[in-house]
């Protein structure tokens, strides 16, 4: 009967994480308002020489290394706000701790870490305030006691695979917007090379077709991944099915490991609906550049 109990709860434990890979951490306008806006910066977890988490973006729209922590207003007139923000601030200093203690067990960097947070301003302007940290996945180890539970996990380290070789496809040509520069009459676009180097008119145009077929091949790939992804919702139950069928602490191990798969299943499709999103803006973007 206890070894019944803790698999139902471990099995609960794995919905309860989905839910919450699922869950999109939202702001609202006041908290955007008070910072550089809600955004999502791929990068580098590091830990400097004082101690302090520092996160090194590899986005060329952000290039500068981040102090990570609470950047809101704490003592405006307005005693409302203030609480709300101390409260918002605290949260992200848990954060902050929290990946401390990860980076540092992972011996002071971890890459290919993703950021969802809001950007300071002013003299705050180097200062990111997380809101959702994603760290790349691990590569499953099989067991072999429970075959289509061993499938599930290496489909889910797969669907990892892809997504991130189709954000390096889409690396061919970054066009973003010069908002110094920019009319409502007349966009003007700064644009970057795969490693973040500026390009003139002229070479963003000579590139621009090349980076096209690059992120129509992308586009493919995730397609392809989030309906992989709801596809393994099949499989999913029936490893489930098979684990039921171990021995208890082969069962334990087996409904841990499957757990954590969901919930990266859950954070792969949440990566790969941004993706998508981010190859058609860019589509857009070019264009727009090529009409120039």
């Amino acid at each position: 009967m206890k070894t019944k109990n803790l698999f139902i709860g471990l099995f609960a434990f794995a919905i309860f994480l989905s839910f919450n890979s699922f869950a999109v951490i939202s702001s609202n306008d006041e908290d955007t308002e008070q910072a550089g806006g809600m955004v999502w910066i791929p990068g580098t977890l590091f830990i400097d020489d004082a101690g302090v988490l520092k996160f090194e973006s590899t986005a060329c729209e952000y290039q500068k290394t981040y102090t990570l922590g609470g950047i809101l207003d704490e003592n405006s007139e307005d005693k409302k706000v203030n609480k709300k923000n101390k409260k918002l601030n605290k949260k992200a200093a848990k954060e902050v701790a929290k990946e401390t203690k990860r980076v540092n067990k992972a011996g002071g960097k971890i890459e290919n870490v993703d950021i969802k947070g809001l950007l300071g301003q002013g003299n705050m302007e180097n200062f990111l305030s997380p809101k959702r940290i994603v760290t790349p996945m691990k590569k499953p180890i099989v067991t072999g006691l429970a075959p289509a539970a061993d499938a599930y996990l290496l489909a889910v380290w797969g669907l990892w695979e892809q997504t991130q070789a189709a954000k390096k496809q889409c690396r061919v040509l970054t066009v973003v917007p010069d908002l110094e520069k920019s009319t409502a009459m007349d966009e003007v676009f700064i644009c970057y090379d795969s490693n973040c180097n500026l390009l003139t008119y002229d070479q963003a145009v000579g590139k621009a077709e090349e980076a096209k077929k690059m992120m129509a091949k992308a586009d493919l790939v995730v397609i392809a991944n989030l309906a992989m992804a709801i596809a393994l919702t099949a499989n999913y139950d029936k490893a489930m099915k098979e684990i039921d069928k171990l021995e208890p602490l082969q069962k334990i191990a087996a409904v841990a490991s499957l757990a954590q798969a969901l919930v990266r299943q859950g954070k792969l499709m949440d990566e790969n609906k941004r993706l998508k999103d981010k190859i058609k803006e860019s589509k857009e973007r070019i264009k727009k550049l090529q009409g120039m």
